[in-house]
Parts: structure tokens; sequence; C-alpha cells
């Protein structure tokens, strides 16, 4: 018997029809994956199944007794307290324990209960522990660290987090209610590499039923069995991974082109014969035959899929067989080292992902390799004939032509029209934004306007930073083809896991100021590693960044209300310090530390999301710029402080060296 079932639901959205005749099974435990280009209808969907709207006709029924958990695409953790708090008062269970609690008092306060409030008391302990209640608390922690957090950030106020921090705390609460249905809009987003490889398992391991909306092809590939796609305002199911409906979808559109366009040949052709004859000695035949065209069950022209298009990336000239040449490259900011004496050589037709933990310094190495930015030291070389083509989430490079079909066009015309329409699908743009003007365009649509000019200049060298955000399915898959087949050089930068199996031939691992290159893509690598974390192997990471995290202070707001006062001159003029006060000034010298690494973060999350101002409403854009300024601001108090005590431990462990100590 299925959990859910919907049958010949329509919804409308004003006098707009938005979904018609849409049908659905859910089977307990199962997991499956909803599809379809951005607009469809995929969160209107999601609401009906939750209950939260309601359909114009047709029913929904949910099996008894069953809870419906949904996780909508920009929910995030917000209000007082601390993480762990937050995310433990979400579920049932605090509530349970509440109760449990009140109940206990009044017995060691010596009241007598009635024959009704013990049966409740009763009830109560059985609900708790089959809520899990005995091991809530570690569960709450076990998920926490799968999706990235660490034992300091657990005492971290809420409202100090960052945005996509805050949003993988609700995900956590979402994944901790165990709901018998689990909605996931967008689960992924925010989630760097180990803890996409965590959820993946946690999604694999839950008994809960679960309809997961993601743009993460290798996720949805690794988790779900059936594929829900809503396209055309219906939605049309499809067993097996994303890959496999990609496969079977591709070659039943195929097969529709055909039929489509073997009926178009035939009905020409009797039409073409009516005309003829409909006054001749056989009209009587071409009246038949009209009366049979007015009856004929006409096909539908299949939609055009935007993995129908392939799209090819030329190069103008072939280039010298070194296309750069890295040595010696370090890059510090402050008293953090993001990598240091990194030697790379890309030779013609490499193919290298750059992937790490979150703030590892990516972004800026990327920025170093392109140009874009400068080493501390160290040398780069282009080769000759290099053509760079760099892009990353900041460039605005859209253009301002009257349209869409303007701005693609006049970078090559002798293309014909179809082909530039089909090339802006591939996109993500379709027949209704074709003749828009580029100024009206969002910020992700000018992102993804800004990449496709790009991959359409014949560069031989690309150097790309996330090109998978804001593209949808079908334009990744575009994407990934056209690099994948790509015979110029390509360094990127990407969370997209399938990308960097099928389009890198190596990875470089950037981690905790060291660096490490494997040849392999990100499936050779997962397989190398045998089940450890994925940065494991840069050991000195791993430890320094624990030693960070636990000498970490509570918060930040904790660490603005109180900023560290650095030293007036070397204290060692007055004497050599014990042992012990040597030792906390060293341990005051590493709070410090993990402060300016906790901030850097925060600095390099605000930055990306004022790149992104454009799509965010004026208040949100006026409380980030604030942050910035702050965060900048204690920054540079962190600086001074750690400089100045550097200084000091350093004096006092000379002083004690001279003493003999």
């Amino acid at each position: 018997m299925p959990l859910l079932s919907l049958s010949r639901l329509d919804f409308d959205f004003g006098r707009e029809s938005l979904l018609r005749e849409v049908t659905m099974d859910l089977e307990p435990g199962e997991k499956a994956a909803l599809v379809g280009v951005n607009g469809s209808g995929k969160s209107t969907l999601l609401q009906l199944i939750a209950g939260t709207l309601a359909p114009d006709r047709g029913e929904r029924h949910l099996m008894r007794r069953a809870r419906v958990i949904v996780l909508p695409q920009e929910t995030a953790a917000d209000g007082d307290g601390s993480l762990l708090e937050w995310v433990k008062g979400t579920h049932e269970v605090e509530d349970v324990s509440a109760a449990l609690d009140a109940i206990h008092t009044r017995i060691n306060d010596g009241e007598v209960l009635s024959d009704d409030e013990l049966e409740a008391y009763g009830d109560l302990q059985h609900r708790f522990e089959a809520l899990g209640g005995y091991k809530h608390q570690s569960q709450v922690e076990a998920t926490l660290h799968g999706l990235g957090f660490k034992d300091a950030d657990f005492e971290k106020p809420v409202r100090v987090l960052s945005g996509g921090e805050r949003r993988r705390a609700a995900l956590a609460a979402t994944l901790l209610q165990g709901g018998d249905l689990i909605l996931l809009d967008e689960p992924t987003n925010h989630l760097d590499l180990d803890a996409l490889e965590w959820l993946q398992d946690f999604v694999h391991q839950s008994p809960s039923t679960m309809l997961i909306v993601s743009h993460d092809r290798y996720f949805l590939d690794h988790t779900v069995t059936g594929v829900w796609q809503l396209s055309a305002k219906r939605l049309t199911y499809w067993p097996g991974n994303y890959s496999q409906f990609v496969e079977v979808h591709a070659g039943a559109l195929a097969l529709q082109g055909k039929q489509y366009e073997r009926q178009q040949g035939e009905i020409r052709r009797q039409e073409d014969f009516i005309r003829r004859n409909i006054a001749g000695q056989k009209t009587k035949q071409a009246k038949s035959r009209r009366k049979m065209l007015d009856k004929i069950d006409r096909l539908d022209r299949p939609n055009e899929d935007q993995t129908r298009f392939k799209l090819r990336l030329r190069t103008a000239k072939r280039g010298g067989n070194i296309v750069l040449d890295a040595k010696g490259l370090t890059k510090k900011f402050g008293p953090r080292t993001l990598f240091e004496n990194l030697d790379l050589q890309l030779v013609r037709g490499d193919k290298v992902g750059i992937v790490g933990p979150n703030g590892a310094g990516k972004t800026t190495l990327l920025k170093i390799l392109a140009g874009k930015a400068a080493p501390d030291t160290g040398t780069l070389r282009l080769g000759s004939d290099i053509d760079l083509g760099y892009f990353d989430q900041e460039l605005d490079v859209a253009g301002d032509s009257a349209t869409l079909l303007d701005e693609i066009w006049r970078m090559d015309r002798n293309q014909s029209e179809e082909a530039v329409r089909a090339c802006l699908g591939a996109f993500g743009f379709g027949a209704d934004y074709i003749d828009r003007p580029v100024r009206v365009l969002s910020g992700g649509q000018r992102n993804r306007l800004g990449l496709l000019k790009l991959m359409l200049t014949q560069r031989n060298f690309l150097v790309l930073d996330e090109p998978t955000n804001h593209l949808d399915l079908d334009s990744v898959g575009v994407l990934e083809d056209a690099l994948t087949n790509f015979e110029g050089t390509l360094l990127l930068v990407s969370h997209d896991r399938q990308l960097l199996s099928r389009a890198a031939s190596r990875l470089l691992i950037v981690a905790g100021g060291h660096t490490r290159l494997f040849d392999g893509g990100y499936e050779e690598y997962v397989r190398a590693l045998g089940g450890a974390p994925l940065w494991s192997e840069i050991a000195a990471y791993e430890a320094e960044h624990r030693a960070k995290q636990s000498a970490a202070t509570a918060g930040r707001v904790a660490m603005a209300a109180a900023p560290v006062a650095a030293p007036e001159g070397p204290a060692a003029a007055a004497g050599p310090l014990s042992k012990n006060a040597l030792g906390k000034l060293r341990k005051q010298l590493d709070v410090v530390e993990s402060e300016i690494v906790s901030l850097e973060v925060d600095l390099e999350e605000l930055e990306h999301t004022l790149a992104e101002a454009h799509t965010l409403a004026p208040a949100d854009i006026e409380a980030a710029s604030r942050r910035h300024v702050e965060t900048k601001k204690q920054l540079q108090a962190r600086y001074s402080a750690w400089e100045a005590l550097s200084e000091d431990v350093q004096a006092h462990e000379a002083a004690a060296k001279k003493a003999g100590r």
C-alpha cells in the first residue's frame, strides 16, 4: 500500500494552469527524485504533497498517522540560543523530555499523582523511548558533525552563523525529525564534499520515504531508485537512478520525434492529394481523406530537450605543450597559510580539478593560477600561444545587447538562428527568453549567459570557478559533456562530484596550508581512500584544524564584546616568565589564531554573498554589508593582537632560553 498517493491533481496559479492530471504513488522506504526545468512547478508540487497547499482538483491520500517533514529550499535556522540548542529544540523528543521533567519535579516535591496522571506519565516514557530520547544528544551531535560542524561550533549563537551554516543547521533538524515521508528541496546546497558523502550514506540508511529535488546528479545517482519528471504540467515516472533516466528519456524523446515527423510527413502527403483532387475526378477520395485527417489523433511536437544539444568547445589555436608552469607558490592571510611552496605544471590537454574543504583557499589559488591575484612568493608562467579564458561568480560579462539572441549571435554571425536558439536553450534560456533584453536578467541568469559566452570564445585554456552554479540539471549535463570532450586544457574548482569524476583526470587537493596532486578523478580518489575522510591524507591539516577548533571561543559575538588587548611592548624586560605563565601566553596566542581562522572563513562567505547582491533584497544587502565591515574590523584587531602576542611569546622564550630554563 502506498505511503502517499496523488490522483489527477490540478493546480492553477491565478489564471495560469501550473499542474495538470498529476498522479503519483510513493511506497514506504522509497527514495525518488523530482526533476524538471526551473519554473516547472517542483516546489509547488512539494507543497501539495506536504498538504500546505490544496489542489484545485484531484485527491491526496496519506497513510494514516504518517508524518511528513519538509525542507523547503530557502529554509535556514533562525532564533535565539546556540546551534546545538536550536537543532535539539526542533525535535518532538525535547517537548516530551520537558513534560517528563515537570512530572519528576512534582514527584520529588512529594506530590501524589492521580491514576490518569500516572497513565499519562507511562505514555510519555514510552514515547520518549520510541523517539530515541536516550540517544538524542549523541544523534544530534553525530548529524551536526556529518554536515561539517565542529564541537566548537555547537555553542555558537544561531544568529551569528553564516547563511550556509544556518541552512546546514536546518537540514540537520529536518533529518533528525525522522518523518515517514521526508521532502528535501535542494538539500546538497552549502555542503562540502565530505558532508555530501555523509548525507548520501544517511539517505541510504534511513527507513523514511524520501522525495528529493537536487541539482547534484552524483547524489541522485547514488541515492534514488526512481525519477519523477515534471514537464509541460504533467508528471511522468521513470524507474532507475538519474543517469538511467537521462539515457532512457533521451531514447524515448528521439522515438517521439521520429513518430511525430513520420506523422507530419503523412499529413502533408494527404493534404497535397486533397488540394490537387478536391475539385477533380477523385473528389470523393479527396473528401474521404479529409474526413480521415479530421479524425486522426495528432501527435504533439516533443518538447525541445536541452540534453539533445551538444555544445562542442573549439580552440582557435593549438598552443604550446607547456600551458602553465608554477613554482614555489605561497599565499598567506595574516598568520594563516593557505598553501606554500606549490609546484604545478600543466601540459596541453591536462584537466585538473581543485578540491578541499570550505575555506581552504581553493578560489584564491585558482585566481593566482589565472593571473587574477598575486602570490606572496613564487613564480607563474603561461606557455606560448596560450589563450586563457577565466570564469567566476563575481564576473559580469553578460553584455549589453538588445536581446539574448543578439548577444550570442554577434559572437559569430555565420551561425544560423536555429543554432543560436539551441545554444541558448542548452543553458536554460528557452523560447520565452530569446527576445528579452540582457539588462533585465537576474544575477544567476547573467552568470549563465557569461559562462555560455566564455564557452563559445574558442580559448585553449579554461579556468573555471564553480561553473555549475545557477545551471539546472539539463544544462549541467550539457556543460559536463562539453568539458569532458574539450581538447584544450582545463583547471576548475567545483563541488560537482560527477563533473570532477568525468571531466578531471587529476585532482589538486588543498587543505590546511598543504597541497597534494592525485592522479585520477573524484571517484578514483574516493576509492583510493577506502572510506576514510576525504582530506585525511593531509594529516598535518587534520591535526592543526582540530587543535584550533578545540581552542575556539564560544562565538563571534563574545569575541566582539571582549576584544583581545595587545600587550604594551615585550614584557620579557621584567624577567622571564614561569613555565605555567608562558604556557598560558602560548594558549592565548592559539586562541587568537583560531579566532582569525573563523573570521577569515566568515569574511570569505560574506564577500561571496555580496558578490551576489543583485539577487538579494535591500534589507539583506544592508545587513550583509554591516556584517562585512564589522568582520573586517574584528579581523584587523585579531591580526594586531596576534602580532603583539607573537612578539611577546618569542621574547619570553628567548629570555627563558637565556636563563637556562
